[in-house]
């Protein structure tokens, strides 16, 4: 099944195969695609499970000969996303295609050992423009994705960036990433797009805080070994006492740790916190390792992840959309973080269902993500737990940041 969405000239549209043999899963999706566009895309996202791993390159043949000169974007995942299923833990292929009048697409690609430098920087920009729309897709094991990042609002702190961490793999070169006619196991492939497109993207959190806010007083690298109230196993113990026993429960399987997006000298607020994994905890020396970088002086807070809380937020954000975009989005890229889905919702598709009730048949495509990437107040992060949806159409509407 395919949904289509047209908008000032600009088509959207996406389809899902669930068949097991892969080339016969691209071609159904591309045959329900081709009917839905009516003409040849100019770019195309492909997300795959990690079942057709070794199909990648008849892909890339299939789609080259199909659409000669469409840009191609796409990776492996744990799960897939498309027209109106969300594909987990079986296999699954999702196709995404636009016919973009007016829009300059220019592929992006970062080598493991290449520096986001300022060369690199102005690739980016492609027909010259200071603010791009960036998707990116880095495979995590070889990326400093964190990096990138810093770079990314640096030199170029007015584009926009979504996408998400290569999810999947176990380790180094288990993961494939797409990039037009090429296929790489490691590095950072993306595409930019400037010209007359505009890019909404939105942020659902999927936690919420427990406990009070604590500070950080001494960390090295992703461990945090003492923080203002003691050493975090303590804290944690603590906390464990005080929670009810529905949040006892889900504090086994579900804790995480948010931490501070920027300095605040005011009450912390759910947006304030980045959310990330935590790994583990040492009971001899009271450590925890979690899922980013952190420093000393940084305010935390423990948070579990929470399906009401994860659907109220996502919905919120799409209700604050204004009308104009709301109705003018014809193309959505959904990274949902692997924490979601059947997992946490304990039902299939309640992400997808929940944008399919704010934006109607907008076309939807993505994958579940080791890490959702979306600027906030400025600044480009990697989020936990989250769902970014990047909304795209025709430009002359208004948008802005959500």
């Amino acid at each position: 099944m395919a949904f289509t969405s047209t908008q000032q000239g600009m088509v959207w549209a996406s389809a899902l195969s669930l068949r097991i043999d892969p080339l016969q899963a691209l071609d159904e999706a591309r045959a329900v695609l081709d009917e839905a566009l009516g003409g040849q895309p100019d770019l195309v996202l492909l997300f795959a499970t990690g079942h057709h791993l070794a199909a990648f390159p008849s892909f890339v043949r299939h789609l080259r000969a199909a659409y000669p000169s469409a840009h191609f974007l796409g990776c492996s995942a744990q799960g897939v996303i498309g027209a109106e299923h969300e594909a987990e833990r079986r296999e699954g292929l999702s196709l995404l295609a636009g016919i973009l009048p007016g829009v300059t697409v220019t592929p992006v690609r970062l080598e493991p050992e290449q520096p986001p430098d300022e060369m690199w920087l102005k690739g980016l920009c492609g027909d010259g423009v200071e603010a791009p729309h960036l998707i990116l897709l880095p495979e995590p094991f070889s990326c400093d994705v964190d990096g990138v990042l810093k770079s990314i609002d640096h030199g170029l702190p007015d584009a926009s960036c979504a996408g998400g961490l290569v999810s999947g793999a176990e380790g180094p070169d288990e993961s494939t990433l797409l990039l037009d006619d090429d296929i790489y196991f490691d590095g950072l492939v993306g595409i930019s797009l400037s010209g007359a497109l505009d890019v909404e993207t939105i942020v659902g959190q999927g936690c919420r805080a427990v406990g009070e806010p604590m500070i950080i007083t001494r960390a090295k690298a992703n461990v945090i070994y003492d923080l203002n109230v003691g050493r975090p196993t303590d804290a944690l113990q603590r906390l464990y006492k005080d929670l009810s026993p529905r949040d006892q429960q889900l504090c086994h399987s579900s804790l995480a740790l948010g931490v501070e997006s920027k300095p605040q000298s005011k009450a912390f607020k759910q947006a304030d916190f980045l959310i990330t994994d935590v790994h583990g905890m040492d009971p001899n020396s009271g450590a925890m390792a979690v899922g980013r970088r952190v420093r000393n002086y940084q305010v935390v807070q423990f948070h579990i992840r929470d399906a009401a809380v994860a659907t109220a937020d996502l919905q919120r954000h799409l209700a604050e959309l204004s009308p104009q975009v709301r109705t003018a989005a014809c193309g959505a890229m959904l990274f949902s973080s692997v924490g979601r889905g059947e997992a946490l919702f304990g039902a299939p598709d309640r992400d997808l269902k929940t944008v399919g009730h704010s934006l109607g048949r907008a076309a939807v495509g993505g994958f579940f993500s080791n890490g959702e990437i979306a600027k906030i107040g400025g600044s480009t992060e990697v989020h936990g737990s989250a769902a970014v949806l990047a909304l795209l159409h025709a430009a002359n509407n208004t948008t802005g940041e959500i």
